[in-house]
């Protein structure tokens, strides 16, 4: 008897001996994975021969073998498995429950988690799987028969267990007898449709006598009752939607769509199983027996196998690889990875490769040949995996990542490793070490320690210190390497086939996609002719060929602002086989190029749902809610409504209703319901709605989901991962947190370092004419050209009269000359800027030169410029007041030279001031939105940040201060002067008057000051933009910003009766020579 609970074994005798049992296996109550414990025992075994116990030790994950030498000592061995380590792998069990052995001491074990059955040799330290092909498979074919489980080796056919062992080919390569059943190869007996047990016995095996009772005195009809599945009798009652009120409830928004599926049904036809003669199936070994002219038989030998009958094995290493992405971030991405067989001193010698498609957690199962029989003792030998990744719309090849496993035990002629890889979001790091002027090297993502050189095409060695022949890959193909016999090993792009990619792939030439899918090429090595179909989001299906069901949610009735994004979560549940219902979450990031403006949100989805959550920030809304006597529509429109919302208990219940413990709080909930204005309402575990006779239930619902991508969260600045899937995602989403926003919330609106791309990037439509873009668009198009034709005309008149002879004599004019240059530079590098800006988000312009050189240093000429024309036009104020206090012994020769050195040390304030830009501006490629930023990465440095804002500050209040105060002390030096010199007036009336002569010189930067306060007020006030559809402030202020460069004229020549004459003889002049020519 296994008493499961109680961690032992113990043997009953009939009552006529004894009524107590005697434990002969692990100690009462006490579980455990040492030698002399258990832990939960399911299955036992007793050879008859040896008098050995074996035990299915079922949570230590392994088989135990006893040999009693007398009634209290025993040799306990460990025959199979790994002590508390589960695992598929074949030296590893996953919870076995039951196990038998043969005459020849070999063992059957029903690894129940892995859903196989192990054929155990004696002494081996792995088995080998006998029964349980891809369980899964044959229960989702035939899920109403819980019998038919066995997959047929290297066919579509599943049979039932009662067909196994039965001296009958069920299957067409006969393995549910001679593979399963491998006893039946010796056994003389043949009873066509029974059980045969390995002692000859017959089983007389029948469905309805399905229980867990042996018939075979070795119990190995047991093996295979395990892949049965077990049904329960427990009836449970479960939530359902028929005694709710729908929403919503007028039939006219709902448009069903009458779609008639035919499914499409293959006739297989019946064809003769050819009979195969054991004598010639067993001759080649692992060969294949061919016929030829000078004999009568020959073997054709697979590469693992060699000799006259394939006898012989092939040294080689032979390896089990899964793989699987932590994150989808960029939909045309496809994997294909090569394993190299390489030299563990030169990571560059390749000894074998081959090469396997990306296929999530499928098991695929690689052999690399050692370059010479027997290998060298001398090498030791390393694997190297290289990913690359192909892009599916562009049929670019790029390198993405590598990994690094070493071969242990050298001396072994055929070694076996199992992978489990785990391909990143972000590339493998470039590595420190130089690899010279013809490679890079890359740090392995399993082991930082390690590193090779990635050699360019044409070079080869450890330091690609060697060219060698010219690559003999197809020119759209990617050329990795030589072996070293100087093979070509080519990455070949998704529509070529061979070993040098010149082979068109014909697999897409046809209509394979339906309703503009792409078609992707899969040809595996099992399944040639093979492809998917990569649908857009409105429909699905192998070949794109279904619609997908849509939700129409309207926002118009509602006072909240439209998210940039939200939880869709639909509730699935069957009344026709009740369950506790499901709950499927889609997640909808809204983008500004969607049909937004008239508050219309599309959700495409294929889930047979009966209610659906809208979750925005921290409120949920009810908006669709179906009674299950109804079918689903396929098409459904509804409306966000207040008064659906779902209330929290906190906002229903009081404080001693909220303090009782949750059993006793739940009595209470029937109350909201009689409160007709309510739906639906939640607690902490539980979404509850409200019947039509105003009674509750509710259903569990897990409101502290974590979106962190599994743990492997590549999400930056605190954003929250979401993907489609838990272990095979093809969509991953960050969701970004106020000021931040981008594909993995990368970028940043925090004012001080706000940009035009950021503000108005996302408003730019990729591939849309001017006339079809955005209104925000078209006006700063406008915007724009005011701006430049504007300032282009005052500035350009401003040079004009700065630069007559006279004016620049003194310093006062040469600061004005350079002034009005630099503003019309500024307004040109803007307009270049905002244009440049537009192209590149309407993608077209596409070139990494002219993207980096936009990005570092027209944004580099826009930080320090403008800062430069203020510093300009205080030192016309400085120079101003100096001129008024030294009178008539101001020196203007000095003045001139002064005017140098400051502009000197202006120029190179500014510039110094401004440098961290562009070291730390960095071009970000966003491939899945397909767009190009231009960002900073300083503002996560704290101490950076503070000195960019404190930076911002001076440059504006420093310049402004000198203008003031130099126009004070302007006014009150002339005051007093000429209170002196006419002594009629009182100094208070000469102040006066002075102020009113000279209040352009307050005005003007004061002007000026509030025209750049705006931006000044956002980067500090304001923090950032918060979302992209309240933009208007920081569009007004970015632009109103660039608007002094453009005033010098009206600042200073107008005002100024000097100025103004100088401009009226220049215009005199030009009038003059105009009418002469």
């Amino acid at each position: 008897m296994l008493p499961s609970d109680f961690h032992c074994v113990f043997f009953e005798g009939y009552p006529q001996w004894n009524t107590t049992g005697v434990t002969v296996a692990g100690t009462t109550g006490i579980s455990g994975g040492t030698m002399t414990l258990l832990n939960e025992p399911h299955g036992l075994f007793i050879d008859p021969a040896t008098d050995l116990l074996y035990i299915a030790d079922r949570e230590n994950h392994r088989i135990q073998q006893y040999q009693f030498l007398t009634n209290d000592t025993s040799i306990i061995n460990t025959v199979a498995g790994t002590s508390q380590v589960s695992g598929c792998a074949l030296n590893l069990l996953n919870y076995p429950t039951a196990v038998s052995v043969d005459k020849q001491q070999n063992l059957y074990i029903a690894d129940a988690s892995n859903n196989r059955i192990l054929y155990w040799p004696q002494g081996a330290t792995d088995g080998v799987t006998v029964v349980g092909y891809e369980r899964q498979y044959c229960k989702h074919k035939y899920l109403n028969e819980k019998d038919r489980r066995y997959h047929c080796l290297n066919s579509s056919e599943c049979i039932s267990v009662m067909e196994l062992c039965n001296f009958n080919r069920d299957c067409p390569l006969g393995d549910d007898e001679y593979l399963a059943c491998l006893w039946l190869n010796k056994t003389t007996l043949s009873y066509i449709g029974y059980f045969i047990c390995m002692n000859d016995d017959v089983s007389f095996f029948r469905p309805s006598q399905l229980t867990q009772h042996s018939t075979c005195s070795q119990r190995e009809d047991l093996i295979f009752w395990d892949l049965i599945d077990q049904s329960s009798n427990e009836i449970k009652v479960h939530f359902t939607t028929i005694h709710f009120t729908e929403y919503p409830s007028n039939r006219k928004l709902i448009e069903y769509t009458s779609t008639s599926f035919q499914p499409s049904v293959k006739q297989i036809l019946n064809k003769d199983i050819e009979k195969y003669d054991a004598y010639l199936i067993w001759y080649c070994n692992d060969g294949i027996l061919v016929y030829h002219s000078t004999a009568k038989q020959k073997c054709l030998c697979s590469p693992q196998y060699y000799g006259d009958r394939c006898q012989y094995q092939s040294q080689r290493l032979f390896i089990t690889i899964r793989t699987r992405k932590i994150g989808a971030f960029e939909d045309n991405l496809r994997f294909k990875l090569f394993l190299f067989l390489i030299d563990d001193q030169n990571h560059n010698t390749i000894y074998s490769y081959d090469s396997i498609k990306y296929q999530c957690i499928e098991e695929q199962f690689v052999y690399l040949l050692y370059d010479r029989r027997p290998k060298l003792e001398s090498i030791n030998y390393s694997l190297r995996i290289d990913a690359y990744n192909l892009n599916i719309k562009t049929q670019e090849i790029r390198y993405y990542s590598s990994w690094y496993h070493s071969i242990q035990f050298q001396f072994l002629p055929i070694q076996r490793l199992v992978i489990d890889i785990t391909i990143p979001v972000k590339t493998s790091d470039k590595y420190h070490i130089n690899c010279g002027k013809h490679g890079q090297s890359y740090q392995y993502m399993n082991n930082l320690d390690k590193f090779y050189c990635r050699c360019h095409e044409g070079w080869s060695g450890k330091w690609c210190q060697y060219q060698h022949q010219h690559c003999q890959c197809s020119p759209d193909s990617l050329c990795i390497g030589i072996t070293q016999y100087n093979q070509s090993i080519c990455v070949c792009p998704l529509n070529k086939l061979g070993s040098k990619c010149y082979i068109p792939d014909q697999t897409c030439q046809l209509n394979t996609c339906k309703n503009n899918g792409i078609c992707i090429p899969d040809n595996k090595k099992d399944l040639p002719d093979t492809f998917q179909c990569l649908c857009t989001e409105t429909y699905h299906g192998n070949r794109c060929e279904f619609s997908k069901t849509t939700v129409q949610i309207f926002f118009s009735n509602i006072n909240i602002e439209l998210p940039s994004s939200m939880l869709i979560h639909f509730i699935i549940n069957d009344y026709i086989n009740p369950k506790v219902p499901e709950r499927v979450t889609l997640f909808k990031k809204l983008y500004l190029n969607q049909t937004i403006d008239n508050s219309i949100i599309t959700i495409y989805h294929q889930i047979n749902y009966r209610i659906v959550y809208v979750q925005y920030k921290y409120d949920y809304y009810l908006i669709i809610l179906i009674d299950e006597n109804y079918n689903a529509p396929q098409n459904i429109t509804t409306e966000l409504l207040p008064n659906y919302r779902c209330l929290s208990i906190h906002e229903l219940f009081n404080s001693t209703i909220l303090s009782y413990e949750w059993l006793k709080r739940v009595k209470y909930y029937q109350q909201p319901c009689h409160n007709q204005l309510v739906k639906c309402f939640y607690d902490e575990r539980q979404m509850c709605l409200c019947t039509k006779d105003h009674q509750t239930d509710c259903f569990e619902f897990d409101h502290n989901a974590t979106y962190d991508c599994q743990g492997y969260n590549y999400c930056l600045n605190e954003g929250k991962c979401f993907q489609n899937h838990l272990t095979c995602p093809t969509q991953s989403i960050c969701v970004c947190k106020d000021c931040y926003f981008g594909t993995m919330c990368q970028l940043t609106t925090v004012g001080h370092v706000l940009s035009l791309g950021s503000i108005i990037g996302y408003h730019i439509q990729s591939r849309l004419s001017l006339t079809k873009q955005s209104l925000i668009v078209k006006l700063s198009i406008a915007l724009t050209v005011c701006i430049f034709s504007t300032g282009m005309i005052l500035n350009i008149l401003s040079i004009i009269t700065f630069n007559q002879k006279a004016i620049p004599e003194i310093g006062c004019g040469f600061y004005l000359l350079l002034s009005s240059i630099i503003s019309l530079i500024t307004i040109s590098i803007f307009t270049i800027k905002f244009w440049f800006l537009l192209f590149t988000q309407m993608s077209l312009i596409t070139s990494p030169t002219y993207l980096q050189v936009s990005c570092r240093l027209i944004e580099f000429l826009l930080k320090f410029l403008p800062p430069m024309v203020d510093w300009l036009n205080a030192c016309v104020a400085v120079e101003r007041t100096v001129t008024v206090t030294f009178g008539v012994s101001f020196n203007r020769q000095k003045s001139k030279r002064a005017a140098k050195y400051v502009t000197l040390i202006v120029v190179l304030m500014t510039i110094v001031s401004s440098i961290h830009d562009p070291i730390n501006r960095r071009l970000i490629d966003d491939k899945q939105e397909e767009r190009h930023w231009c960002t900073v990465t300083y503002q996560d440095v704290p101490w950076l940040n503070w000195m960019n804002s404190s930076l911002n500050v001076f440059h504006f209040i420093v310049p402004f201060c000198i203008n003031v105060i130099s126009a004070l002390t302007i006014i009150i030096i002339t005051a007093k002067n000429r209170s002196t010199s006419q002594t009629r007036l009182t100094y208070l009336q000469h102040l006066k008057h002075q102020f009113h002569q000279h209040q352009h010189l307050l005005i003007s930067p004061s002007i000026l000051t509030i025209l750049a306060l705006p931006r000044l007020i956002i980067s500090i006030v304001s923090g950032c933009m918060k979302s992209q559809r309240q933009i208007w402030l920081f569009f007004a202020g970015y632009f109103v910003s660039f608007i002094p460069p453009m005033t010098t004229f009206l600042i200073f020549v107008v005002p100024s009766k000097i100025y103004r004459n100088e401009f009226k003889a220049v215009l005199k002049y030009y009038y003059r020579h105009f009418l002469r020519e």
